[in-house]
Order: C-alpha cells, then sequence, then structure tokens
C-alpha cells in the first residue's frame, strides 16, 4: 500500500494524522513523511491499527486483497446463537402463559 493510499483512507474515515502522529509519540511531520513512502512498510500499519484498536484488514476493506464475504467470528456467532435461544425461550414462556 502507497503512502497515498494509506492517506486517503485515513481521510476517508475521519482519522486525523496528527491523532495517530501524537498516539505514536510522533510529530505531524514526521508521521507525514512517513506515509510519502511508496510501499508504506507493515510495520507501521501494524502501528496504526493498534493506537486505532483494529485489526489490519481496516485498510484493507473493499480492495482486492480482502474478501467481500461478511466473516462472522466464533465467538460472536456462539455469542449471538445464546442470544437468540434466550429470546426464543422467552417467546414460548409467553405463549404458554396466554
Amino acid at each position: 500500500m502507497s503512502g497515498k493510499e494509506l492517506k486517503d483512507i485515513l481521510a476517508s474515515k475521519g482519522i486525523f494524522q496528527k491523532d495517530i502522529a501524537e498516539k505514536l509519540n510522533m510529530t505531524k511531520s514526521g508521521f507525514s513523511q512517513l506515509l510519502q513512502a511508496k510501499d508504506v512498510k507493515t510495520g507501521l500499519l501494524e502501528s496504526i491499527c493498534r493506537v486505532l484498536n483494529v485489526k489490519l484488514n481496516f485498510f484493507y476493506e473493499g480492495t482486492e486483497y480482502i474478501e467481500s464475504n461478511i466473516v462472522i467470528r466464533k465467538e460472536d456467532f456462539e455469542h449471538l446463537s445464546t442470544k437468540i435461544e434466550q429470546i426464543h425461550k422467552t417467546c414460548e414462556e409467553m405463549k404458554d402463559k396466554d
């Protein structure tokens, strides 16, 4: 990913370079200089991910590098299944009361 692409992604998501620079203990100009690269180093992307609390695919969403299929983590699926079971049980109990 080029620095220009990274800048565009950050801007499109409303993320300011100065805020990331601050969280990385850098000056805005120092961070901006890193974004001049033709190929941004993975280490920089990982550092940005840490300060934004996002996964690396945050930067590749909607590109050829990420499948467009929606993926649900196993933990999220299990949590959702539990909630659906609770709702179903509550509905059955309400039905039995009528």
